[in-house]
């Protein structure tokens, strides 16, 4: 396939389930994908996130499990909702769709080759939006 770096942003909606886990991730592309991502938006264009790398596979393992644990007891039963409640043949089927590939992610985290967590500086609890007022 030939496409341009936009068409497969506008075309690419999750890719989950065809991920190569197998294969490593340059340190290159990861800091090429971090750069990219400080053109994103932000209050008074100041950027103020950074990003923590965590390739090492027992710290993996750790996360995945820590995810793990919160998927099962908000995610699931947010799909598990959804797939019950459908009110036609198409939405039941995108929601079943959606539940296995969130699954997927949750049963196959600890084999992504590299997690990366945006941070951002200070505590939640004294952000401020951009007109002075606290985020809670």
């Amino acid at each position: 396939m030939n496409l341009s770096f936009d068409e497969v942003l506008s075309t690419t909606k999750a890719v989950r389930q065809r991920l190569d886990l197998e294969r490593p991730v340059p340190r290159e592309v990861v800091l090429e994908c971090c750069e990219l991502a400080n053109y994103a938006p932000s209050s008074r264009n100041t950027q103020p996130w950074s990003f923590v790398f965590v390739e090492a596979a027992e710290k993996r393992a750790q996360i995945a499990e820590i995810y793990a644990t919160v998927w099962d007891e908000h995610a699931s039963p947010m799909y598990e909702n959804e797939v019950s409640n459908a009110a036609s043949h198409e939405q039941k089927a995108r929601a079943e769709r959606m539940y296995k590939s969130s699954r997927y992610l949750r049963d196959h985290l600890a084999d992504v080759p590299v997690i990366l967590f945006p941070v951002m500086e200070g505590r939640a609890e004294t952000l401020v939006d951009a007109m002075g007022q606290s985020i809670k």
